[in-house]
Formats: C-alpha cells, sequence, structure tokens
C-alpha cells in the first residue's frame, strides 16, 4: 500500500466527512442528526471515488439515502432494495477486495438498521465498523479510518453500557 498524502483532495474530503458524522452524533435534533449524516455519507462517496474506490462510494451514496429512509421504514421494507443493489453490486463490479468490503460492510449496517435493535444493533455496526476499518486501511482514507475507528469506541462503550446495565438490572431482580 503506498502512504497517503495526508492534505489531499481525496483526504480533505475525508476529514470534512469525519466532522459532519461526529458533530451528527452529537445532534438531538433527529431532523439534523439525518441530514448531517446523509451529508457525511455524500463527502464520504465523493472521497472514496478519489481514492479509486468507486463501489465504496456507491455504498456511500446509498447510506446516505437510507439515513433519510430509515427514519420512516423498517424491517425488509428498507433493506430489500439496498440489499438487492449490494448483491447486484457484487455480481457486475469489480471482483476485488475492496469491492467486496464495501459492500459486506454497508451491508451489516442495512441489516442493524433494518432489523436489529439494542445491543444486537451495536453488534451489527461493530461489525460493519470493523469491515470498514480493514477497507480503509486498503484504500489509505485516513478520515475514513479514524471515523471508522471512533464509531467503533463508541458502538462498543455504548453495548458494554447496555450489557452493565442488563447485569445490575439482575441483580436488583435477585
Amino acid at each position: 500500500m503506498a502512504y497517503p498524502e495526508i492534505f489531499s483532495m481525496a483526504q480533505l474530503f475525508g476529514y470534512a466527512s469525519m466532522a459532519f458524522s461526529i458533530f451528527a452524533s452529537t445532534r438531538t435534533s433527529d431532523r439534523s442528526l439525518l441530514l448531517l449524516g446523509s451529508m457525511s455519507s455524500l463527502l464520504i462517496g465523493i472521497h472514496y471515488i478519489m481514492l479509486a474506490a468507486p463501489v465504496a462510494g456507491l455504498m456511500a451514496g446509498l447510506t446516505g439515502i437510507r439515513y433519510i429512509w430509515g427514519r420512516q421504514i423498517r424491517g425488509w421494507k428498507l433493506a430489500a432494495p439496498f440489499l438487492t443493489i449490494n448483491f447486484c453490486t457484487l455480481v457486475f463490479a469489480e471482483h476485488n477486495l475492496i469491492a467486496v468490503l464495501a459492500v459486506l460492510a454497508t451491508s451489516f449496517g442495512i441489516v442493524a438498521v433494518s432489523f436489529l435493535d439494542g445491543f444486537r444493533m451495536r453488534v451489527g455496526f461493530m461489525g460493519a465498523g470493523a469491515t470498514w476499518i480493514i477497507h480503509n486501511l486498503i484504500v489509505g482514507s485516513i478520515g475514513g479510518l479514524i471515523l471508522s475507528v471512533i464509531n467503533m469506541a463508541i458502538q462498543g462503550s455504548t453495548a458494554w453500557r447496555m450489557i452493565r446495565a442488563n447485569i445490575q438490572s439482575d441483580l436488583r431482580r435477585t
């Protein structure tokens, strides 16, 4: 892997995406969260395209759309179109590890958002995050890598707090 220039135009789009995503996670308004999350997805999509990872760019664009629809739709109504697009992308796109990782990571996210909740949703997000970390290491995405690590830490911390709360709840019942 060639080491990326940390201030190239491609990396700047990645950093901007990271900033939007982190800022989005601080919003209490669902509308703001979804709008900023969609903007983050658009920026990271451009970033991936500039890093010659077009499948990841497509997956990021779809994630931006899913952010908006996911608030109103869950289950198969949300998952079916996105998983179908992911499957078709795998069939028709370049068959390389970078493309497969992008589709796999996005699929983890689709399943987590569409069917899971609570602790299980966090585990799904951590699966997606781990896959994006590997992808970002391969393509040289600095902002994407930092964002994925931060998201994994947040999801892991939240999952741990949920486990602790369950244990404490069980102890109070006994």
